[in-house]
C-alpha cells in the first residue's frame, strides 16, 4: 500500500464512517492519528487506516470495542488473520441463507397445495426455526443436533414437561414471596441449571449464544411462551447466587 496521508473528513468519507466515530475511536485510544496539524486536524496514514480496516472487521464478527481493543493489542492478530475470519463469516452467512431459501420454498409449497395449514401457522413455525439460526453458528446448530439425536425424542417430550414443571414451582415460590437465596428456591436453581446443561452440553460458548437470544429476543419469545420477563428475572438472580 503507497503512503498516504487523510484528513479524518476525507477518511470518513471514504469509509463511509461518521466523523463522530472516528472521534470517538480517538478519544478512547482505539484508533489515534498518526499526526495533528496546528490547526488541530488530524491525520490518519498507512498504518491507522489498516487498523481502521481490523476494528471493522472485528465489528462485524461481533466483538465489543473493549475487545477488539486486546484483539489489536495483541501481537498474534494480523490482517491475514482476519480476513480470513471474516471469509469464513461470509460462508456461514451464504450457507444460513440457502437453508433459509429452502425452508421457504418448502413453505411456499405447504401454502400452495395445504389447505389444512394456515398462514399465521406457518409464519410462526418460520419465526421458531430462523430465530435459532441468528444466534448459534453452524457449528452449535449442528452439536444441538447431535445433541437431540443422541437424547432422543423421548427424552425430549420428558424435558418439555420438566421445564414446565419446573417453571411452575418456581412461579409457586415467587407467588409466596420467597427470595432467591432461599434454600428451596437454590434447589430450583440447580435443576434449571441441570436442565440447561442437558440441553448445552454443557458448551460454554452454546450457553452464551443462549443467553444472548433470550437477551436480544426475550424470554417469552425466546421460549415460545414457556418464562416471562418476570420469571427469568427471579431466577437469573437464584442463579447468580447458587453453589
Amino acid at each position: 500500500m503507497s503512503e498516504i496521508i487523510l484528513k479524518i473528513g476525507q477518511l470518513a468519507r471514504r469509509t463511509g464512517l461518521t466523523v463522530r466515530t472516528l472521534r470517538y475511536y480517538d478519544e478512547i485510544g482505539l484508533l489515534n492519528p498518526s499526526k495533528r496539524m496546528d490547526s488541530g486536524y488530524r491525520l490518519y496514514g498507512v498504518e491507522e487506516i489498516e487498523r481502521l480496516h481490523n476494528i471493522l472487521a472485528l465489528r462485524q464478527l461481533g466483538f465489543s470495542l473493549e475487545e477488539i481493543q486486546s484483539c489489536l493489542d495483541n501481537p498474534e492478530y494480523s490482517l491475514d488473520n482476519i480476513i480470513i475470519r471474516q471469509m469464513k463469516q461470509v460462508r456461514q452467512d451464504i450457507e444460513l441463507k440457502k437453508q433459509l431459501y429452502a425452508r421457504l420454498k418448502t413453505m411456499a409449497d405447504h401454502i400452495r397445495f395445504a389447505e389444512k395449514i394456515s398462514v399465521d401457522e406457518l409464519i410462526q413455525t418460520m419465526k421458531v426455526m430462523t430465530m435459532h439460526e441468528k444466534y448459534f453458528n453452524e457449528d452449535q446448530m449442528e452439536e444441538l443436533k447431535q445433541r437431540r439425536n443422541n437424547i432422543g425424542q423421548v427424552r425430549m417430550q420428558q424435558a418439555q414437561k420438566d421445564w414446565q414443571e419446573l417453571i411452575n414451582d418456581v412461579r409457586i415460590e415467587m407467588k409466596n414471596g420467597a427470595d432467591p437465596i432461599d434454600k428451596k428456591v437454590q434447589e430450583l436453581a440447580k435443576r434449571w441449571k441441570k436442565l440447561i446443561e442437558e440441553f448445552t452440553g454443557g458448551d460454554s460458548q452454546i450457553q452464551n449464544s443462549l443467553r444472548d437470544m433470550y437477551t436480544s429476543e426475550g424470554p417469552e419469545k425466546a421460549s415460545q411462551g414457556f418464562v416471562d420477563a418476570e420469571v427469568m428475572s427471579f431466577m437469573s438472580r437464584a442463579l447468580s447466587s447458587t453453589k
